[in-house]
C-alpha cells in the first residue's frame, strides 16, 4: 500500500520543479491550435516518465498513459493548454514573452498539476490499480476543440474521466464541485449590418447602419430578460462597432454577443430567436446584412453523481473533510470538457487560488502557486485510490 506520507513527501520533494515548470509554460503562451512550444516542454518532462504515448490527433495535443495493474480499466485526466489573445499587463519576472498573449485562464497551472500527478504514477507505477490516460488538450478558449478531441476517439475505452478549473473566490487549495450542472452551454454570434456611408449632415443621402445595429441592442435585451425569467438563460451584446467620426455615417456596424444557457432543449429556441429580433431589426430600418451564428458549445458541463461522490471522498483523504466544498450552483461559463462527460461518465471541478484572488480572464491575472500541491493530491488520490491509505 502506498501510504499518504509517502505520496505527500515526494509531491514536496518535485514542487519547485512544478511551480519552475508553471513558471516557463506562462511565459510562453500560444493561442488554441498553435501551442507547438508548450506541447515540446510538456513532452521534455514527459519523455523522462517513459509513457506509452498516442500519436497526435489533432496536431498540438499530448496523450499518454502510464498502465497499471489492471490494464482494461483506464481513467482520464485532461488539461487544456491554450492561452488567450490578451496583453498581460501584472508585472512578474516570468511574464509572457509573447506579444498580444498570455496565460489569463490560469492553463499553465492545469498543466503543471497534471505533469505532477504523472510524475507521480510513474515513480508509484507499482501501487496504480488502473491505467490513467493524460489529456493535454489543445484549444478550449474559443475553438472548443476537446469536441474535435473526443470525436478523434480520446475518451474511447475509458471508465471515468476527471478534469479540474481554478477558481477565485474559492479558498487557497479547497475543492469545489456538484453533481449534475456545472457550467452552461454557449453560442455566439456576429452580425454585420450593411448601410450607405454619408455625411453626417446629409444622412437623408445614406443609410445609417447604426440604427438596426441600436435596434438589434435593445430587442436582445428584452429577449434576455424574457429568457432570463422562463429558464435562467443569458443573452448577452459583448460588442458594438461602426463608424469612427462625430461626423461620417459609417457603410457598416457590427453587434457581437453570446447567448448561455443549462436546459439543452432551448438551445434552438434561443437561436431562432435572436435571429428572428435581428431580422426585424433589418426590415425595419431596411438594411442587408450578414449573420455568423456558432453553437461550438452547445453541450452544459453535467458531472456523474457517482463520480462526483468518488472525486470527494478522494478529496476527504488527501486533504481533509473540510476541504471538498459543494457548489451552491452552476456556472454560466462554458467549458468544452462537456464533450467528454457526454461520452464517460466522469466529473470537473474547482480548484481554489484565493477568496480574493484575480479573476481569470485578467490582463493581471496569475495563477496562485499555493495551489499546485492540492492540485496533484486530488488527481493522486484519484488514480491510487484505495490503494492509497
Amino acid at each position: 500500500m502506498l501510504t499518504r506520507e509517502q505520496l505527500s513527501t515526494y509531491i514536496m520533494d518535485i514542487l519547485p520543479k512544478i511551480q519552475d515548470l508553471r513558471h516557463s509554460l506562462h511565459a510562453i503562451p500560444e493561442i488554441a491550435g498553435k501551442e507547438i512550444k508548450t506541447r515540446k516542454l510538456l513532452k521534455h518532462y514527459t519523455d523522462k516518465l517513459h509513457p506509452l504515448y498516442w500519436q497526435p490527433k489533432i496536431e498540438t495535443d499530448l496523450v499518454f498513459e502510464i498502465p497499471g495493474r489492471d490494464p482494461g480499466r483506464v481513467i482520464g485526466f485532461r488539461s487544456d493548454m491554450d492561452a488567450l489573445p490578451l496583453q498581460e499587463t501584472v508585472d512578474i519576472p516570468y511574464i509572457s514573452k509573447h506579444e498580444g498573449m498570455m496565460h489569463a485562464c490560469g492553463h499553465d497551472g492545469h498543466m503543471s498539476i497534471l505533469i505532477g500527478a504523472a510524475m507521480a504514477a510513474q515513480v508509484f507505477q507499482q501501487y496504480l490499480p488502473c491505467t490513467i490516460r493524460f489529456i493535454f488538450q489543445p484549444g478550449e478558449e474559443e475553438t472548443c476543440m476537446g469536441a474535435e478531441l473526443v470525436e478523434k476517439g480520446v475518451c474511447d475505452g475509458l471508465s471515468a474521466v476527471y478534469g479540474l478549473h481554478n477558481w477565485s473566490g474559492i479558498a487557497t487549495g479547497a475543492v469545489s464541485s456538484k453533481s449534475g450542472i456545472l457550467s452552461a452551454a454557449a453560442h455566439s454570434f456576429k452580425v454585420s449590418f450593411k448601410g450607405k456611408g454619408t455625411h453626417g449632415a446629409t444622412p437623408e443621402k445614406g443609410l445609417n447602419p447604426l440604427l438596426p445595429a441600436a435596434d438589434t441592442v435593445i430587442r436582445l435585451q428584452g429577449l434576455h430578460e424574457r429568457y432570463k425569467e422562463e429558464s435562467g438563460a443569458v443573452i448577452s451584446v459583448c460588442a458594438v462597432q461602426g463608424g469612427t467620426n462625430s461626423n461620417v455615417i459609417p457603410t457598416e456596424a457590427v453587434v457581437q454577443g453570446t447567448s448561455r444557457y443549462t436546459d439543452t432543449h432551448i438551445g434552438d429556441a434561443i437561436e431562432a430567436s435572436i435571429r428572428d429580433a435581428i431580422r426585424k431589426s433589418a426590415e425595419t430600418c431596411n438594411v442587408e446584412y450578414t449573420l455568423e451564428y456558432e453553437k461550438k458549445y452547445y453541450l452544459p458541463v453535467i458531472n456523474d453523481p457517482e463520480q462526483t461522490e468518488i472525486l470527494r471522498q478522494a478529496v476527504k483523504k488527501v486533504l481533509g473533510e473540510g476541504a471538498f466544498i459543494t457548489a451552491e450552483s452552476h456556472t454560466m461559463g462554458a467549458e468544452d470538457f462537456a464533450f467528454y462527460l457526454d461520452k464517460v461518465p466522469g466529473c470537473m471541478f474547482w480548484l481554489g487560488i484565493g477568496k480574493d484572488h484575480e479573476p481569470i480572464h485578467s490582463g493581471t491575472y496569475d495563477f496562485n502557486d499555493d495551489s499546485l500541491l492540492n492540485g496533484i493530491l486530488v488527481f493522486c488520490s484519484l488514480m491510487f485510490g484505495d490503494a492509497l491509505e
